[in-house]
């Protein structure tokens, strides 16, 4: 969520989208697998899962990134300094 939100403000909508297509291709391994369970069935599962958590996280982050460069940048044009 951190790189996210880092990318989102630094680099607005299109941070967010390079974050999110990253977060989106990677990939997780199992470090074990509990007994009783078809191996490859949990692996595709704790794969697809563990992507839908990253890449939730990282659209998440980046537009509250996106959302805090707009807000920046409202403020400064806006022409109200104190």
């Amino acid at each position: 969520m951190i790189g996210g939100f880092a990318s989102g403000v630094f680099l607005g909508l299109i941070g967010t989208a390079v974050t999110w297509a990253m977060a989106n291709s990677s990939a997780a391994s199992v470090e074990s697998i509990p007994e009783g369970v078809e191996p490859a069935c949990y692996r595709d599962g704790y794969s697809s899962r563990a992507r839908s958590t990253n890449t939730s996280s990282a659209l998440t982050g980046g537009l509250l990134g996106t959302a805090a460069f707009v807000l920046i940048v409202i403020s400064a044009s806006s022409g109200g300094g104190y």
